[in-house]
């Protein structure tokens, strides 16, 4: 069984720690994977007393499909932390388990972090805005002007890394403005406000704003505005040169195999846009900041409507947060994040006051933020009375189209749980994305007609109905759309 550890406000089915290290574990037969989520879910079904963990299958199925060496998970409804766990293995080689306390990188999702101490700086006064960097940072050129809110929202024509910038990964940056002459002379992306351009290096020259605004250095502003008054205690930089406690071993995605990098770079030249480490806990913790009145709901309002380019056009990005309505017209404010050693995720649904976030110790391949969609969908189901799932006693033979590709195969269903082959064409898409061709695939009952099909690339969503003792589905596997009919 995969390592986990877990807290949560409900009682909960718990497992056994492994004997076995999780590679042990991935040439097991898809069948067993399947088999052995059924059994979790009939065991916590004996007492109707204890809601069945419907996170839990879906965590299991995504470790063995993506062969995950760990994934974290927390949810936090009304300021409370509802579900906090964590599957597989921190470090493999030392075979140590992965736990709620064990730390990941955070990647990208430093800049919602950024953003956090940010606003705590413009609500006091300390920072405007508008007014150009060069006020709070003078050794930046004048000319073009730009201002903290384009670079908050990649509008500020910085480009991203780039092949001239004097990245060094080993090296230690001691100071943001030392930090600044990586990419201080490398070439811009654009004009200010011309077009959005994603840019980490943004992130560098924000912080460098926010320390001179400030007064004092970028890693003692996030700890006085952010991890201290959010009781954020696992949280701060990635200190290659002081190893933290708990903190996670770091991994590379190669196919199904997670090797292990032993020489991390020093990310000190980012912390604002990819230097930090966090758990789930606290940053779902720092979501909720975002709805209790932490930050000014008037700042909030600003920080989740969307920039503008200088003709006008949305960029869907306001003040960092990407902004985004699902399909039952809920909004939903996200972030996601990719380096080597991390894949992580957060998103906050704020009329739902729900929080999810979501990390892995490896440089895993995949959607991650429609995978957390799909798993707190599942998680808000669990107290539902819901219509009994889809069933077929046999394997049941399909046929279909994947884009302009046939694309038959098989299913089978039961207790909300399942599993369908992989086509020939879904299989080659696969192999050219992430290096791995499933044979199948894991299916898992979210909610009504939804299931989330469990990819190697994390999970989407696939609509299955049945009429006429036919069972149909529909969904879109990342490239195409994927239709079927059983025969």
């Amino acid at each position: 069984m995969i390592a986990s550890s877990s807290h949560t406000s409900n009682p909960r089915l718990v497992l056994m720690r492994p004997s076995a290290p999780l590679r042990t574990l991935r040439g097991a037969p898809r069948a067993l994977m399947v088999s052995g989520l059924a059994v979790l879910l009939a065991c916590a079904a004996v007492d109707q007393a204890t809601q069945v963990d419907v996170v839990e299958p879906f965590a299991e199925a995504l470790i063995e499909a993506g062969g995950l060496p760990s994934l974290s998970v927390a949810i936090l409804r009304d300021g409370e932390i509802a579900y906090a766990r964590a599957w597989g293995w921190a470090d493999v080689e030392a075979q140590t388990p992965a736990t709620v306390d064990t730390r990941y990188r955070c990647a990208s999702v430093s800049k919602v972090i950024t953003a956090t101490a940010l606003a705590r700086l413009v609500q006091t006064g300390r920072l405007d805005l508008d007014a150009p960097i060069t006020t709070y940072v003078p050794s930046w050129e004048a000319e073009p002007v730009i201002t903290a809110r384009q670079l908050s929202g990649h509008l500020a024509g910085v480009a991203h890394y780039q092949a001239g910038d004097r990245m060094e990964p080993s090296r230690h940056f001691n100071t943001m403005d030392e930090s600044l002459g990586v990419f201080r002379n490398s070439p811009r992306a654009g004009a200010p406000g011309a077009q959005f351009h994603y840019s980490t290096h943004g992130f560098t020259l924000l912080s460098a704003a926010m320390e001179g605004a400030a007064g004092k250095p970028f890693l003692d502003v996030l700890a006085d505005e952010v991890f201290q008054p959010l009781g954020m205690t696992s949280s701060g930089p990635d200190m290659r040169t002081q190893p933290q406690p708990n903190m996670s071993a770091l991994y590379n995605q190669s196919g199904l195999e997670a090797q292990l990098i032993t020489d991390p770079e020093d990310p000190s030249y980012k912390w604002a846009g990819g230097g930090l480490t966090s758990t789930p806990s606290d940053l779902v913790r720092m979501g909720w900041a975002y709805l209790n009145g932490f930050i000014e709901p008037a700042l909030v309002d600003q920080m989740w409507t969307t920039q503008r380019t200088a003709a006008g056009e949305p960029t869907g990005v306001g003040i960092v947060w990407r902004i985004e309505t699902d399909a039952a017209g809920r909004r939903i404010l996200h972030h996601s994040g990719s380096m080597g050693g991390a894949r992580t995720t957060i998103a906050i649904f704020p009329d739902q006051r729900e929080v999810i976030a979501i990390m892995s110790n490896s440089s895993w391949p995949s959607d991650i933020h429609a995978t957390a969609k799909l798993m707190i969908e599942a998680w808000r189901q669990r107290d539902v009375d819901a219509a009994p799932a889809l069933a077929t006693p046999d394997v049941v033979t399909f046929t279909g189209t994947f884009g302009a590709d046939e694309a038959n195969g098989s299913l089978t269903l039961a207790d909300g749980t399942g599993w369908i082959t992989a086509p020939a064409p879904i299989q080659s898409m696969f192999a050219q994305a992430a290096g791995v061709s499933p044979e199948r695939m894991a299916l898992l009952h979210v909610s009504g007609s939804t299931w989330a099909l469990v990819t190697p690339v994390g999970a989407v969503p696939l609509a299955l109905t049945s009429q006429d003792g036919r069972i149909a589905g529909s969904g879109r596997v990342f490239r195409d759309v994927w239709t079927f009919e059983s025969r």
